[in-house]
């Protein structure tokens, strides 16, 4: 086509000629261009409508068919350029020539076809065209005509513009596609057939340290070196021949530190069936390579490890909920289980425990929170033996996060458990023994010089860890002077080898003390003999070395002493049967010096009768091992008839077989000698206090029956007219009768103390009621001898106790009396205080202070001696017997309590006492107040009454008979007897003890003996409140025993218990109480109040009024003095008792605060608080105001009738008229009945007067007292 396009031009006119070396040039450049289809068809076109010739027409055909040719060419490349963008700026420069080719080739037809009009243009055209190819595309064409080259030249212009948008365009993705491969780590390039480079992104500068800039045209072999492509040479010739290659390589680093690992891809470059070269991407995989790696290497290790775990530890797995799902051999014998024991099963079935813990609460929760666990375990295997291992338990997770199972890897430490546990302790055994024998132990490092103490060596040496010495400077330093020489060289020798160490020495303590210290040790060697270490310990010695010499000392004074007590020892020596006895011992059996006694002879010293006794004894000590001590008689050599007193042991050898006996013979014949007299003077003793006994016991029943003739026939002769001199006589009569009564008691109670007869009551009491009794009785006694009496219990003090009243009462009141009798002038107060007891318990604090005469010194240790008065004078002045003091201190004794005494001669004394009691029950306290009234208990009890004593039958009888009893009375056992002979139809017999003519106890006996009353209840009455007594009655056969002076409620409950009849409750009497119930009143506590005031409302009432009446005088003293102040403290103390029995707390509180503020002497202090106690005395005023306005009912009981027979008063009120002693009794029944009449202090008076035989004063307290009683009282009596 060339030859003929060639030929063709020729046969052209002039112009068309010089286009052909163009047309040969653009020929030449324009193979394989892309194609301008739409342009060269538009061109194709215009050329063809120009032409007017056939010739042109052939040509213009010619060009166009060539032209497309050419375009065909140039659109294929330009496909694979844009296939191809990696070489995109060189291709764009050939699309530019084949566009600057095209345009000449076109610009030739035109200017063929156009002939020589277009020649110019076409030389324009192809100076554009020029300039084209060399890049210049802001070029436009100079060819301006509007004709067929105008358009051509502005469509030339539009593809100009076109090609610009197109090489910017091409331009910026180039920019992007750079900066994207850049970006990428992976090297990218691209190589072809002759394994140059064309295109490398920045990575090649990272693996190889090459800019990659300069690698397009560079060689393969020259980038990676001979080696490498060696290496890599069959992977490139299978990418040249059209093969994907992909392959691992490790890439030294450019620094030379190691290398890279990498993963190549070769992707060949196919056009058509031609491979024109190969693209390179290589991975940089050394951290993946390198984990791979050490995957592999732990995966190597983990299978080893678990090879191991499965033959050696104790492997298991168990499920989520617990359950074993693997077990290996270990766990099965470990545990004693099989597997099929073992699988499905939960660690329950070994019963596992924790080191410390419990393994349900501590195992568990931390694997279900997905944490792992490691510790011991203890569990019982199969046999039920214990084992421990240490696990490590871990939750296994999958993917989702959930726990998946547990592995538990174990291993067995019940060897090394069971060792360190024995280990252990023998480390606390030897720690302990160490300690309890005061041993030290010490480690020397030879070669280092240093010396290591434990605690015990400091203690030796009277040091402290702390001091900041060595230990060897501690030693050194220590160590006495003149010991220090030998001891260091004692050190030496050890450590030289000459000797082993043992040294005893002494050392001087920080304080100066001295002591002896044995030390040993043992020394620590190397293999060739060189010295390492001594460990040793120290003791202190000191006591044994003493101990020894004094052992020695004894030996000396043992012998010298045998000698004087006529002690010598023997020994026998079981299997040689020889015998030893020491010189005291044949001194005893009074054996010669030439004559050795035998076994054999040992025996036959033995009198006929002790020789059984001491065989016996031996026999015994041998197979038992037991020792002997006996009395033993003796015939000596010389055939002295002497008593000893012989012991023996037996002693055994290392096999625990008898190897010896050794004892001691003692001369004791001139002890049984005054044993036998003594045993003679203990019968006589013990005889004249029998008869001592039976004396006390019998006068005790028999004096007061004369006492009380003396004292009703004194006050009888009393009311006669007598004169002035006979009233004198009569008084001094009744006084000496008090002073006989009091004297009397006082030796019953002594001489029942002394025998162990004094039995102490247990029942709940008042301790208010107590202390308000003392305050009444004394009273007046105090106030006609001018004296102050004060009785202060602390308010906050338990009421009610559990003890015995009437001891507590008869220890106070011979304090009190004793104070009151001594004390001329001042004060006696008793005050009661809380101390420190027991839980349910309390103890308390008596003190009775005077301002008497004091007590001397010397006089003090006698004191509480039976019979003794601080002195001579004492007696003289004033009276006694000396007993009080005894009595009393020996009832505190009997009551578990302590007693003593503080006096200043001249100043006064104050005996105190500590007793405990038991808390009392509050409701049962009360309930004591509650009276009986009841009607007849004993209805149709037919009831035989025995007493010497007609008063005794009298009070009982009239008891018995009110409440329904038939009664037949009897004056001794011997009529009493008669009675039950004669009568069977008795229901009880009451039966004193000590009677006439025949006792209760020798009665009780016959009546026993007779066979139809065997059965017949009897029950003892006696004064006598001794447990001999009451033995002794029991022991005759009587069924139950009841106290004098008799109680009628007891009574009556006796007499229903022994005869079968159930205790009817009595209707009980409201005790003090009005129609207007317990008041509340604002600032008083309702229920404290009737709780301390046992319900007695009547009691509250009086007790309100005194409280107010003292409030106003507290608020009316003045306290501007110190004085004035110590006196309002004094009325404050009392204000605050009187309060808080009441229940009035606020006002309690605020008094004591004001007694604290004027002890204390803080003035400023009490104004203010005196204001607040008035308006809180003002507001319980106001409260209580109308309720004390208000009138007191009649006292009633349930049924509306009175509580007190006016019948039975009348009887008490007689009897203390006629000084009847029996008064006393009948007082004592009557209480329960008379103590609602009065207010508390006056009925405390009433009992004082009672008790002190001032009969006058009660009769006026009873009559005036009870004036809502009909009290019918005989003429002549009055």
């Amino acid at each position: 086509m060339h030859t003929e396009l060639t030929q063709t031009l020729h046969e052209l006119d002039g112009p068309a000629l010089g286009l052909k070396d163009d047309i040969d040039d653009l020929v030449g450049v324009s193979e394989g261009l892309p194609p301008l289809f739409a342009v060269l068809e538009s061109l194709a076109g215009a050329g063809a409508a120009a032409s007017d010739g056939g010739r042109r027409q052939m040509l213009s055909d010619h060009l166009v068919a060539e032209t497309r040719h050419i375009s065909e060419g140039a659109f294929d490349l330009a496909s694979r350029l844009i296939e191809m963008r990696s070489q995109q700026q060189r291709r764009l420069r050939i699309a530019t020539l084949v566009a600057n080719a095209s345009l000449a080739a076109l610009l030739s037809g035109l200017v063929a076809v156009v002939m020589l009009r277009v020649l110019r243009p076409m030389r324009r055209l192809q100076d554009t065209a020029r300039r084209i190819e060399a890049g210049e595309l802001q070029t436009r064409s100079a060819y301006l005509a509007r004709d067929e080259f105008g358009s051509l030249s502005q469509s030339f212009d539009a593809m100009i513009q076109a090609l610009q948008d197109r090489q910017a365009a091409l331009e910026a993705t180039r920019r992007d596609l750079r900066t994207v491969l850049d970006a990428v780590p992976s090297m990218i390039g691209y190589w072809d057939r002759n394994l140059d480079n064309r295109v490398a992104n920045q990575a090649y500068h990272t693996w190889f340290g090459v800019d990659p800039g300069t690698l397009p045209g560079r060689n393969m072999r020259d980038l990676l070196g001979p080696a490498l492509f060696e290496a890599n040479r069959p992977f490139i010739e299978a990418a040249l021949r059209g093969e994907t290659q992909t392959f691992e390589r490790s890439i030294p680093r450019p620094d030379g530190q190691g290398l890279r690992h990498s993963l190549a891809h070769y992707l060949p470059d196919h056009q058509g069936d031609e491979v024109k070269g190969f693209y390179v991407i290589v991975h940089d995989v050394t951290e993946l390579k390198e984990g791979r790696l050490q995957l592999a290497a732990a995966l190597r290790e983990n299978e080893a490890l678990l090879v191991a775990i499965q033959n050696y530890a104790i492997f298991s797995e168990m499920a989520p909920d617990g359950r074993f799902i693997t077990v290996n051999d270990n766990v099965c014998q470990l545990t004693g289980f099989s597997r099929e024991e073992l699988l499905g099963q939960t660690y329950a079935v070994h019963q596992p425990q924790l080191g410390s813990g419990d393994f349900d609460s501590e195992i568990w929760p931390a694997l279900r929170a997905g944490r792992a666990w490691q510790g011991e375990i203890s569990g019982v295997a199969k046999n039920d033996s214990v084992y421990w291992s240490y696990a490590v338990m871990v939750p296994v997770k999958a993917a989702d996060g959930s726990i998946r199972k547990y592995v538990s890897i174990s291993t067995d430490i019940t060897a090394q458990k069971r060792l360190a546990q024995e280990v252990q302790r023998s480390n606390e055994r030897f720690e302990l023994a160490a300690s309890a024998a005061g041993i030290g132990v010490w480690d020397y490092d030879v070669v280092a010089g240093t010396l290591v103490w434990d605690d015990q060596m400091y203690a030796l040496y009277g040091r402290h860890p702390s001091g900041g010495l060595e230990p060897y400077t501690l030693w050194s330093d220590s160590v006495h002077p003149e010991d220090r020489a030998s001891s260091q060289k004692a050190l030496q020798d050890a450590i030289d080898g000459h000797a082993e160490f043992e040294s005893l020495f002494r050392i001087v303590r920080p304080g100066g003390e001295v002591r002896q210290l044995k030390a040993m040790a043992r020394v620590v060697r190397d293999t060739d003999g060189r010295p390492l270490r001594m460990i040793g310990v120290n003791s202190d010695v000191t006591e044994r070395l003493v101990t020894e010499a004094a052992l020695r000392a004894n030996e000396s004074l043992l012998r010298r002493v045998g000698h004087m007590a006529l002690v010598g020892g023997w020994r026998i020596d079981i299997k040689a049967g020889q015998l030893y006895w020491s010189e005291q011992t044949r001194a005893i059996h009074e054996v010669p010096a030439d004559v050795e006694p035998t076994l054999d002879t040992a025996i036959t010293f033995y009198a006929p009768e002790s020789r059984p006794l001491i065989t016996d004894a031996v026999n015994r000590a041998i197979a038992s091992g037991q020792g002997w001590d006996l009395e033993l008689r003796l015939i000596t050599y010389t055939g002295r008839s002497v008593w000893v007193r012989a012991m023996g042991e037996v002693e055994l050898d290392a096999h625990g077989e008898p190897a010896q006996l050794v004892g001691a013979f003692q001369d004791i014949t001139e002890r049984r000698r005054t044993d036998d007299l003594l045993r003679a003077a203990i019968a006589a003793a013990e005889a004249a206090s029998a008869a001592k006994s039976s004396f006390l016991a019998n006068m005790s029943h028999e004096i007061r029956t004369p006492l009380n003739a003396v004292f009703g026939l004194t006050h009888l002769l009393q009311r006669t007219p007598l004169g002035t001199e006979q009233v004198h006589y009569v008084q001094n009569i009744l006084l000496s009768g008090k002073s006989l009564l009091g004297i009397v008691n006082d030796v019953l109670d002594l001489s029942k103390i002394e025998a162990g007869e004094m039995a102490l009551e247990r029942t709940t009491f008042s301790l208010r009621d107590v202390s308000s009794s003392l305050q009444a009785v004394f009273e007046e006694h105090a106030r006609n001898k001018g004296l102050a009496l004060a009785v202060t219990p602390d308010a906050t003090l338990p009421d009610a106790l559990l003890g015995d009243p009437t001891r507590l009462r008869q220890i106070l009141v011979n304090l009190l009396g004793n104070a009151i009798k001594f004390t001329e002038h001042g004060q006696v107060a008793l005050s009661i205080q809380a101390l420190a007891a027991p839980v349910g318990q309390c103890r308390l604090r008596f003190e009775v202070q005077d301002t008497g005469v004091g007590i001397a010194a010397d006089m003090l240790p006698t004191l509480f001696a039976p019979f003794s008065q601080a002195d001579a004078s004492t007696t003289r002045r004033f009276g006694g017997t000396g007993l009080g003091l005894s009595i009393t201190k020996h009832l505190v004794e009997l009551m578990s309590g302590q007693m003593g005494v503080h006096s200043t001669p001249g100043q006064g004394s104050c005996f105190w006492v500590e007793l405990p009691f038991e808390l009392g029950d509050a409701a049962e306290l009360a309930s004591a107040t509650q009276v009986s009234i009841d009607g007849p208990r004993l209805q149709g009890v037919r009831v035989l009454l025995v007493d010497d004593s007609d008063i005794n039958l009298q009070v009982a009888g009239r008891l018995l008979e009110l409440e329904g009893a038939l009664v037949q009375p009897a004056r001794d056992g011997a009529e009493a007897v008669r009675w039950v002979e004669q009568r069977a139809d008795f229901d009880i017999v009451l039966m004193d003890v000590q009677m006439p003519v025949m006792d209760g106890l020798e009665a009780t006996r016959r009546i026993r003996a007779l066979p139809e009353r065997a059965r017949l209840p009897i029950v003892a009455l006696t004064a006598g409140n001794t447990d001999s007594e009451h033995r002794r009655a029991r022991d005759a056969g009587m069924q139950d025993i009841l106290s004098k002076p008799i109680d009628p409620e007891l009574l009556v409950q006796g007499v229903r218990r022994v005869i079968g009849r159930a205790p009817v409750g009595p209707v009980v009497a409201q005790v003090a109480s009005d129609s207007q119930g317990w008041p509340q009143i604002e600032g008083i506590d309702a229920e404290d109040s009737r709780r301390r005031l046992a319900g007695d409302v009547k009691l509250l009432r009086s007790m309100l009024q005194r409280m107010l009446a003292l409030c106003e005088e507290c608020l009316g003293v003045p306290a501007t003095t110190p004085e004035q102040r110590q006196a309002m403290a004094a009325l404050m103390h009392k204000l605050k008792g009187s309060a808080a029995t009441l229940g009035a707390k606020a006002i309690a509180a605020l008094a004591g605060q004001v007694e604290v503020a004027c002890r204390q002497d803080q003035t400023e202090a009490v104004a203010p608080l005196l204001h607040r106690l008035a308006e809180a005395t003002e507001q319980v005023r106001a409260a209580s105001a109308d309720w004390l306005r208000a009138p007191v009912e009649p006292l009633l009981t349930e049924a509306g009738a009175p509580p007190l027979d006016p019948q039975r008063l009348a009887e008490l009120v007689r009897a203390l008229q006629d000084a009847n002693l029996s008064g006393l009794d009948l007082f004592e029944n009557l209480a329960p009945l008379l103590r609602p009449l009065f207010d508390a202090l006056t009925f405390q008076r009433l009992r004082g007067h009672v008790e002190n035989l001032e009969f006058d004063q009660a009769v006026s307290i009873l009559c005036g007292g009870t004036g809502g009683l009909d009290l019918v009282v005989p003429t002549e009596a009055k």
